[in-house]
């Protein structure tokens, strides 16, 4: 096939052909298990990649305003608000601050580790490991629970708190009818037993509306933290922190980059 040089015309930024090239694998993946004729994957081959200008763009992700998530702390739980300073002070995932337990939280040192049981790149067989320093410690160490598989920030719990408060807050009588009445045995929208990306991501957004701020998501604290590692220690210390994959795959290479983290997040996580 001809280079994207050969072809003329601008070079297509990073990121706008992946989407044909897994398109491209799935058929590769059905030819080879005999489900996809071979010379329909060999037509998709032939597709020429997307040029500049042929996409739309999308913005990218930016940081939130410190006042704007300082803004909405009113308007949610306790279970949400140390959710927000975890990522903040960790730089991780969404959905790696949702599903934290006891049990994922190697305790020892001055930096603790958390080793999610469930991550982005589980699939691929990658280790995924959140340094905890001190200021992250503090945020979990209230929500740490003697059962070890469950999980630190927990919707019911959240839900009996909001009415418990209510119930506080409340200065009339409540009427016999409400007094007689009886919690359904299995209502449709239970609270579960650990947030979802979804529910945390729809929670923040109520709290903007409410304190009357931008909407903003959950996956933009990571690039706060982001932001901040790189100010203080460069580009390849917050690649190391988030996360994201080197071009380097040693082993060797990699507990170098453990190392390195360990460091830096003992100093500012």
């Amino acid at each position: 096939m001809p280079s994207e040089t050969d072809r003329g015309g601008d070079l297509p930024k990073a990121g706008h052909n992946q989407h044909v090239t897994r398109i491209r694998h799935v058929f590769k993946w059905g030819v080879a298990r005999e489900l996809v004729p071979e010379t329909v994957w060999r037509a998709l081959c032939a597709v020429e990649g997307l040029r500049l200008g042929e996409t739309v763009e999308t913005e990218p992700v930016k940081p939130v305003m410190e006042e704007h998530i300082l803004a909405v702390e009113p308007f949610v739980t306790l279970q949400i608000w140390a959710m927000v300073n975890f990522q903040l002070w960790t730089a991780c995932r969404p959905g790696e601050a949702c599903v934290i337990r006891t049990i994922d939280v190697k305790m020892q040192g001055k930096v603790w580790e958390y080793r999610p049981h469930t991550h982005k790149g589980e699939h691929h067989a990658k280790v995924r490991v959140v340094y905890l320093g001190p200021h992250a410690q503090e945020v979990i160490k209230p929500w740490l629970k003697s059962d070890l598989y469950a999980y630190l920030f927990s919707p019911r719990e959240a839900r009996a708190w909001y009415q418990a408060q209510r119930a506080a807050r409340r200065k009339t009588l409540v009427p016999p009818n409400q007094r007689k009445r009886k919690p359904k045995s299995s209502p449709q929208r239970a609270p579960g037993e650990c947030y979802t990306t979804r529910s945390y991501d729809h929670a923040i957004g109520r709290a903007c509306e409410r304190a009357g701020v931008p909407n903003w998501a959950p996956n933009q604290l990571r690039h706060n933290a982001a932001t901040r590692i790189r100010a203080a220690y460069g580009i390849e210390a917050a690649r190391i922190i988030l996360g994201h994959a080197s071009a380097v795959t040693s082993e060797i290479y990699a507990d170098i980059d453990r190392e390195k983290a360990r460091e830096i997040m003992g100093k500012i996580g």
